[in-house]
């Protein structure tokens, strides 16, 4: 839980450090005054000892009833038996009298500091209730605001960051309060640990986050911030995965931030990442503006024309023999003025038009026809391509994939089409239905990312599947997380005894690849086996790797 305790003493020692040293200096100053002016219009006799009070009330005020307490005591001897009764005539005080004054001086600078905490404790707890979300006990906005207008240091340059959790609304209704406000804790943990003192983080909403911290690249902290948000989180014992999106925004060095304007811009760029399915997104004005997503499907129409997209290949390596049993066709495409566009940036666009049919057919002949040319070199492998849910629910995706498969020389087990968990369960009696056709063709279907979804494995099972492929946060996750290989293992055994073989995405160090020999993994991909490459360098390849 976050120690709101602990978070507002330290804002109130920064706001405060200031001007208890003017305190100190104001009373190390005062009580010799008030004494030596005491003294010198003629003693105790005179109604300007009374002065003394405004010391020993400030003491106690701003500083405690400690120092209020000694203050009163140093000031009760200063004005009792060093300080006589009359000075002209050096007459001194009787006991009583001072020791009077003393004990009265003593009470106004204890009382004064008592009831100062007691006030300071309650303006705590208000300022705590304003401070704080009152559900996850994380800081608000107001919190994160107070940080930066009392950032003195701005010759550094900083980010604001937005970070929407996209799965929390089901989170929430399936787990209850409770449980949510512990994942977003958890969450609030992790970031607070990547920020370490260089910056702060408020909760703005139900399921949104706000971060200001400095920064060197921006582009560097997304990533951060990105590998930070994908550690699964743990709650009494059972691991849960975030789902988010980040929106950023760089802060030049030198400008002063008295508003929390600028986060309407990370707002953006994090609906704008959550719409198109990025992990992230740096805000650009540019990549919002409608003009330019219109160009851009423009474009891309004639890329098809003018045959600027082509595929590239991922090996897919049997974990018994370690040798290729299969690839992956990836997507890419060179655009004339603006060179290599990534999926990432063109998919999700193209996914609300009815290019994405013609993309896909694109991707299904390339594909066929590369399985023809590998045949006739001695290579015998599937090749997988990724399929929309668009292209899952047209009426006329199952029959046009299978005509193309038997027009072709090409056995439609070597053809293996690969369909997201979440695309699944849009409509699932409708995916069943689309996907038995396939299914009963004897082309393969794997399932893509399993265990980013909500989904259990014995509910998936009704669905015609022969491939299930374990998401890759997962995979970087089982040699470092026990409870992460035990999720592994489970996931793998299950997987078996329901027919299906499992391939582990993500594979990028000689552990990962021990530990899924070891829980009994079937396939895996990963940069640790190769990269996508193109046809020309995929032949080179396979013939290292034979």
């Amino acid at each position: 839980m976050v120690n709101k305790q602990k978070y507002l003493k330290n804002i109130i020692d920064y706001t405060t450090k200031n001007y208890k040293v003017i305190t100190f200096c104001f009373i190390f100053i005062s009580v010799p005054f008030v004494y030596w002016l005491v003294y010198a219009t003629g003693g105790i006799t005179y109604v300007y000892s009374h002065t003394m009070y405004i010391p020993i009330l400030i003491a106690g005020m701003l500083l405690g009833k400690k120092w209020g307490f000694l203050t009163a005591l140093i000031a009760g001897i200063l004005l009792g038996p060093l300080m006589p009764l009359d000075t002209i005539q050096m007459t001194q005080q009787e006991p009583i009298n001072y020791i009077y004054r003393i004990v009265i001086f003593l009470l106004i600078g204890y009382l004064s500091g008592f009831f100062s905490e007691r006030l300071k404790e309650k303006n705590l707890l208000i300022k705590q209730m304003y401070s704080f979300n009152q559900e996850t006990h994380i800081p608000n906005t107001t919190a994160l605001l107070d940080y930066i207008i009392n950032q003195k240091n701005t010759n550094v340059n900083r980010i604001t960051v937005s970070i929407y959790i996209n799965n929390a609304d089901t989170f929430r209704d399936a787990m209850g309060v409770s449980t949510y406000s512990k994942f977003m804790q958890a969450i609030y943990a992790n970031l607070n640990s990547l920020v370490n003192n260089s910056g702060s983080i408020g909760q703005s909403g139900v399921s949104k986050l706000w971060l200001f911290m400095s920064s060197n690249d921006i582009k560097d902290d997304a990533k951060n911030i990105y590998n930070c948000l994908s550690q699964l989180i743990y709650i009494d014992h059972i691991p849960y995965y975030v789902d988010f999106s980040v929106g950023a925004l760089s802060v030049d060095a030198g400008k002063q931030i008295n508003s929390l304007e600028l986060f309407s811009f990370t707002d953006a760029s994090a609906n704008f990442a959550q719409m198109n399915k990025l992990p992230y997104v740096i805000y650009n004005e540019d990549v919002f503006k409608k003009k330019k997503n219109i160009e851009l499907i423009r474009a891309f129409r004639e890329a098809l024309e003018k045959d600027e997209l082509y595929l590239v290949f991922q090996p897919k390596i049997d974990l018994k023999t370690l040798k290729p049993y299969g690839l992956e066709a990836l997507i890419r495409w060179k655009h004339p003025v603006l060179g290599l566009i990534m999926p990432n940036e063109f998919i999700d666009l193209i996914e609300e038009t009815q290019l994405i049919h013609s993309l896909t057919k694109y991707v299904l002949n390339k594909a066929i026809s590369t399985i023809y040319q590998i045949e006739k070199l001695n290579y015998l492998l599937s090749l997988s391509i990724n399929i929309s849910v668009k292209n899952l629910f047209d009426k006329n995706f199952s029959s046009d994939i299978i005509k193309i498969i038997s027009k072709s020389k090409v056995n439609p087990k070597q053809v293996e089409i690969e369909i997201t968990e979440t695309a699944l369960m849009l409509n699932p009696e409708e995916s069943k239905s689309y996907l038995r056709k396939i299914y009963d063709e004897g082309i393969q279907i794997s399932l893509d990312d399993y265990g980013t979804g909500y989904s259990s494995l014995a509910y998936l099972s009704a669905f015609p599947i022969h491939i299930l492929k374990i998401d890759r946060i997962f995979i970087n996750a089982i040699s470092e997380k026990p409870a992460v290989k035990q999720i592994v293992k489970s996931t793998i055994e299950l997987a078996h005894q329901l027919g299906y073989k499992v391939v582990a995405e993500g594979v990028e160090t000689k552990e990962d690849l021990d530990d899924l020999i070891e829980l009994g993994c079937d396939m895996a991909q990963g940069y640790y086996f190769a990269k996508p490459m193109k046809y020309e360098d995929l032949l080179i390849w396979l013939s290292n790797h034979k």
